[in-house]
């Protein structure tokens, strides 16, 4: 997909036009328009990362309690052995589990960023496309001018602009059309935060880590 964005950039006047301005500037007109529109998804794309992050390390510090607990349970024995064996197998389960949630966490806002992003992509092209005909129309309206004197010539240009104003009117309702999309996906993540399913709240849910510190049986 990048290499095709590339390659249709490279013949898009816009696209030139924009990369000038950001150069010279530092302002990228369309992704100033495009995040007005769709927001900043590269920050919800890094709040998915950072779940992501937090699943992984959860998880593996419940494999460590795990690790740990298998190689000194051999050795342990008596009332203290079970209660530590019964206590820590219980941790690391705990733990494993809360990273298996971050996890899913994570889907949801990678899933969310994705649609997004895609979103944002159609958008930056209908408007760069937007902008590629508007420019072609400037320079079709000055040969419909000079072409004046010859009715015939100026008639076909005339109507011609005719027909790239009306792909604009169509492109800036294909513009709405995938906002429209995009608010959809954000308001169904936002019921999903703010009032989740009983089947949401099942599914994201943890076991419980201990609610009080480990106790040796033997200092009582």
């Amino acid at each position: 997909m990048k290499i095709l964005s590339v390659a249709g950039d490279l013949i898009s006047p816009t696209w030139w036009v924009n990369e000038v301005i950001n150069f010279v500037w530092g302002f990228n007109p369309l992704e100033y328009v495009t995040q007005q529109l769709v927001g900043d998804w590269e920050g919800f794309a890094r709040c998915a990362q950072v779940w992501e992050q937090l699943g992984k390390a959860t998880g593996a510090i419940g494999q460590n309690v795990r690790n740990g607990l298998t190689w000194v349970s051999a050795g342990w024995q008596g009332r203290a052995a079970d209660a530590a064996v019964g206590y820590f197998d219980h941790t690391q389960q705990a733990l494993v589990s809360t990273g298996e949630l971050f996890h899913e966490y994570y889907r949801v806002y990678y899933d969310v960023a994705t649609d997004v992003w895609l979103g944002a992509k159609a958008i930056a092209d209908f408007l760069k496309t937007m902008s590629d005909i508007v420019i072609s129309l400037g320079f079709k309206l000055l040969s419909a001018k000079a072409l004046s004197p010859t009715l015939i010539g100026a008639q076909i240009l005339w109507g011609i602009a005719a027909y790239d104003i009306y792909r604009v009117l169509n492109l800036w309702d294909d513009v709405m059309k995938v906002v429209g999309k995009v608010q959809l996906v954000l308001n169904g993540f936002a019921a999903f935060a703010l009032t989740p399913t009983p089947d949401t709240i099942n599914r994201l849910k943890a076991l419980r880590m201990p609610a009080n510190e480990y106790d040796h049986p033997g200092v009582a």
